[in-house]
């Protein structure tokens, strides 16, 4: 895949995200590592460094950008993520006139309930490439505990597995 096409990707694929970066995973791991552009690995790299940076949700994508085409590659995709933004500002206005309209209302739900299913359809499957033996599913099951029933944030629980996950590691091999 070249620079450009990775681009246009990403453009495109932002335009139909509506603000939220996530929707697209399923999209992009399909054009991405179903493609064999990246692995499995690299694409939840990626996506793992930029959910634990500050900023919004998709800057995983300069990540991917520097795996393409290196510091060249992460620039642009900053900018490519940010240029659909900046063309959807008219619609808004537009948007604006209509948003009390209950068909309009219905169409925001609508694509409400399929980029959350999207999102679950992603997490499945990765969950499925990524959960293939005991140490994964541990350090899954850990990462859950500190986020949802410890709730001490997604960084926390993150750094907190990714430990589990070195010392498990560490501990089978001495094995």
């Amino acid at each position: 895949m070249s620079l450009g096409q990775f681009l246009l990707t990403i453009a495109v694929y932002n335009m139909l995200a509506f603000g939220n970066g996530s929707a697209v995973l399923a999209l992009l791991q399909h054009r991405l590592v179903d493609g064999h552009i990246l692995g499995i690995d690299q694409f939840l790299y990626a996506y793992a460094l930029g959910r634990v940076t500050p900023g919004q949700n998709n800057l995983y994508l300069a990540s991917v950008g520097y795996m393409i085409a290196g510091i060249i590659g992460a620039l642009a995709a900053i900018v490519a993520i940010q240029i659909p933004g900046y063309l959807v500002l008219p619609v808004l206005k537009g948007y604006e006139r209509v948003r009390e309209q209950r068909a309009v209302q219905g169409f925001i739900r609508g694509l409400t309930a399929a980029s959350v299913g999207l999102m679950f359809a992603v997490a499945y499957r990765i969950g499925v490439e990524a959960l293939t033996g005991l140490i994964p599913w541990v350090v899954f099951a850990a990462t859950l505990a500190l986020i949802f029933l410890a709730r001490r944030g997604l960084l926390l629980g993150m750094v907190g597995a990714a430990g589990l996950g070195v010392a498990l590691k560490f501990a089978l091999s001495l094995i």
